[in-house]
């Protein structure tokens, strides 16, 4: 609903955000003995500043998204509850539905049926809001169908910027 500078500047924030809570996850799973303050800034950082970061915020792209979600799956990977949090992790990228192997060959049963609840869910009341026959389509249509020649040919095709740009080539903008 926003115009396009806004919605850029809004995602670029939310970015960020996803940055430092990233950097919160990873202090407290990955720093047993010496988490301090000075250990979360180091982290935050590392995760703001290398080049690929920068890269990430400018094409508006879904990796600090992506590592939130699986630092929750390994902050509570003997809980049921990563279940939950791998199927969340879905809506951002589906191809991280190959993770529940890992539970599945750990024969960790609960959070494989939360998984499953979860998804289920979510795709209830996708269903819902879009209609299920949005959710048979994506299964039955070829992607080369269903997906813009625009995506073959632009440089960088993950992230929401394209989709941005995409959409306006569309309106002629």
């Amino acid at each position: 609903s926003f115009d396009y500078k806004t919605s850029r500047l809004i995602l670029c924030l939310l970015i960020f955000i996803f940055i430092f809570i990233d950097a919160l996850l990873a202090n407290y799973i990955f720093i047993k003995k010496g988490r301090s303050l000075y250990s979360f800034i180091f982290l935050f950082i590392i995760l703001s500043a290398i080049p690929g970061s920068i890269s990430t915020i400018g094409y508006i792209q879904t990796n600090f998204f992506i590592l939130f979600f699986l630092l929750l799956v390994l902050n509570n990977i003997n809980k049921p509850s990563s279940g939950i949090y791998l199927a969340l992790s879905l809506i951002i990228k589906p191809i991280l539905g190959f993770l529940i192997l890992y539970f599945i060959f750990n024969r960790k049963w609960k959070a494989v049926i939360y998984f499953i609840t979860t998804g289920t869910l979510l795709l209830i009341i996708t269903g819902f809001f879009w209609g299920f026959h949005n959710i048979v389509a994506f299964f039955e249509s070829p992607p080369t169908l269903r997906l813009p020649h625009s995506l073959y040919v632009q440089g960088i095709n993950q992230s929401l910027i394209a989709l941005l740009n995409r959409d306006l080539i569309v309106y002629g903008l």
